[in-house]
């Protein structure tokens, strides 16, 4: 019997879903904390986020969760560094639609529906080009304005001939669609100018035929005319230029969390995603977000065939992910910012929902006594100075 046809082990996850596993196995093994942890699992990242992330954080189940800081998903690299993304390219979705002479397929009109069409996509081109060039000569991916084309439409449909087209008719309308990722730290309104000049090469005599402000702020989905026979709509337009700063000085959570990944030991790389994540919804509500995934040494094989992720690099992202094994340590992080009023009022009413006993978030087996008391000083529920060795009263915090 060859090894060909014996039963071959299942593939491995892809990296999307070990993102979750890692931080599922990480915060199992952590110590008591005195503020609370929330793993999310939302829908339709993929698609937006919209109404996943985007309800969940707009709902009213969000605020009173008072989110300090989170961690969402970031990318492999077959690098030895981490990438610590602050910030990611939003997406700008931009449909085209031309119109021109329509005719039969043995004349030659002057202009047509599909040259002027190809005329704005050759503008996409050379742009497109020029940021190839600087990712070739090492400027990130999320420092570039990408575009690509994502669809093209026209043509007679006919589906009783081999082509589905009627191949000698020349259409009167033409229409493509353009993924355009904008950096937060981008001038938006120059990247609107720069689609503007893209479409306008459409125009008949070129850009000099385009309208004034043309270009400006169109309702979404409202198609708006560029000159004579040129529209553009936006179908779908992300605008959060907001970066989260690691700088220490920006707030007590950066600070923490540089101090751990140094920590770790760990090598890493600030970097703007260059995709969208559901990190812009909290984002917009003034969490800083930071994308980590620890996944080095891992091709970056985002959405193609084979997507995989070693066991070694998940081993490596539990432990690093966990902050409370053995060499970075998430109470430390946690144990040095001084819980807000609020969240010590929570945690007294859970050490009361629990009686106070051995089910207490400050009473958990394996801890022993001067631990259970560093965690009632943290928290707040015992008096600065008290002997940890000792016993305790919890008192009571008036708000």
């Amino acid at each position: 019997m060859s090894s060909s046809s014996l039963p071959q082990p299942p593939p491995p996850p892809p990296p999307k879903q070990t993102i979750g596993i890692q931080y599922i196995a990480a915060v199992s093994r952590l110590p008591p904390l005195p503020r609370p942890i929330y793993l999310t699992f939302v829908p339709d990242e993929e698609i937006g986020g919209v109404d996943g992330m985007g309800a969940f954080a707009a709902s009213s189940a969000f605020p009173p969760l008072r989110v300090g800081m989170a961690l969402d998903e970031g990318l492999p690299t077959p690098a030895s560094h981490v990438r610590v993304f602050t910030g990611e390219r939003q997406p700008w979705w931009v449909s085209l639609r031309v119109s021109g002479t329509p005719g039969h397929g043995a004349t030659l009109p002057s202009t047509t529906a599909v040259g002027r069409l190809g005329a704005a996509l050759a503008a996409v081109a050379a742009h497109r080009s020029a940021e190839a060039a600087k990712l070739a000569a090492g400027t990130p991916l999320g420092a570039t304005v990408g575009v690509n084309v994502v669809y093209m439409r026209a043509g007679v449909v006919n589906d009783a001939v081999p082509a589905g087209f009627v191949m000698n008719m020349i259409p009167s309308s033409a229409e493509a669609g353009m993924d355009v990722r904008v950096p937060p730290t981008v001038d938006a309104a120059a990247v609107e100018a720069t689609i503007l000049g893209w479409l306008s090469a459409a125009c008949v005599g070129g850009a000099d035929a385009a309208l004034p402000g043309g270009g400006g702020q169109p309702p979404l989905f409202e198609w708006t005319t560029v000159c004579e026979g040129v529209s553009f709509r936006y179908t779908h337009k992300v605008d959060v230029p907001i970066v989260s700063p690691l700088e220490p000085a920006a707030n007590d959570f950066a600070g923490a969390f540089v101090d751990a990944m140094a920590g770790a030991g760990v090598a890493w790389r600030e970097d703007i995603f260059p995709a969208a994540t559901d990190a812009r919804f909290l984002r917009e509500r003034g969490v800083p977000v930071f994308g980590m995934s620890v996944m080095t040494a891992t091709p970056e094989l985002l959405h193609t065939h084979d997507e995989r992720l070693g066991v070694a690099a998940v081993a490596e992202g539990v432990r690093v992910e966990n902050f409370g094994a053995d060499d970075l340590r998430i109470r430390d992080l946690f144990q040095s910012i001084r819980p807000r009023r609020d969240d010590v009022e929570l945690l007294r009413r859970r050490d009361q929902q629990f009686g106070g006993g051995e089910q207490s978030p400050c009473r958990v087996q394996g801890l022993d006594r001067s631990e259970v008391g560093r965690c009632q000083l943290d928290a707040g529920l015992i008096d600065d100075g008290a002997d940890l060795s000792a016993e305790q009263p919890e008192r009571t915090i008036d708000r």
